[in-house]
């Protein structure tokens, strides 16, 4: 590993690291599809269970593959985003409980689907129809994070205050199909909102990044209850 420059650490679990940044990743098999194919800027990264890898990034044929446990690319979840795949690379991708994945971002189409910046896929990449007709034309603005819960709601916060027509400042709750959770009703935010955590015993959620709430400046995060509202 080549860390030239690296941007973000993420602890998933106790053992595993996901750092990225401007650097390159090179597998002890010294596999050539895998290092060809993660030949640039990596924006963010998932494991899977299998012990694989989706990685999301500035590479050359493509902003998003999937990586086997043997550090092989998984060209058969390229095939089924072949006609264009992502128009940018999602900066956020987490697992569903139902075994899909939501991708989020500043991405506006995937393959020939104009999306939001975000989407979900199942373990191969092929769009989830149901929440694409549901999120419909999406955010308006880029997604920086989101959280997904047991139930496999979402909470995306991001630089968005529109969400399918759905005013959405900063943050908002989306069911698992894709339509609005209208029982959350966040406080009003001026700014952007970077990243989230819901701790799942309370349904407590903490936000960061540099933004207002009803006019007052926010010092790098704050806590908000289950239905957005703040704690304090």
């Amino acid at each position: 590993m080549n860390l030239s420059k690296f941007k973000k650490i993420e602890l998933f679990g106790f053992f595993l690291l996901i750092i990225t940044g401007s650097f390159y990743l090179y597998s002890n098999t010294q596999s050539p599809t895998y290092n060809e194919a993660l030949d640039g800027k990596i924006v963010t990264a998932l494991p899977l269970v299998d012990g694989g890898m989706l990685v999301s990034g500035h590479f050359s044929d493509g902003y998003v593959y999937r990586i086997s446990a043997n550090k092989e690319v998984q060209w058969d979840f390229m095939a089924n985003n072949e006609v264009g795949g992502f128009s940018d690379p999602p900066t956020s991708i987490r697992a569903m409980p139902d075994g899909n994945f939501l991708f989020a971002g500043a991405f506006t189409n995937y393959d020939q689907s104009v999306v939001g910046s975000i989407i979900k896929l199942n373990e191969w990449g092929v769009i989830d129809e149901e929440f694409l007709r549901n999120s419909g034309v999406g955010f308006n603005d880029e997604v920086k994070d989101i959280f997904i819960d047991e139930n496999g709601d979402v909470i995306a916060v991001g630089a968005f205050d529109n969400y399918n027509g759905t005013y959405a400042p900063g943050i908002v709750k989306i069911k698992s199909n894709g339509k609005v959770d209208e029982s959350f009703n966040p406080v009003s935010v001026n700014g952007i909102i970077n990243k989230v955590h819901v701790q799942p015993e309370t349904g407590e959620i903490t936000i960061g990044g540099d933004f207002k709430i009803d006019g007052t400046d926010i010092q790098y995060f704050t806590k908000l209850n289950s239905k957005g509202k703040l704690t304090q």
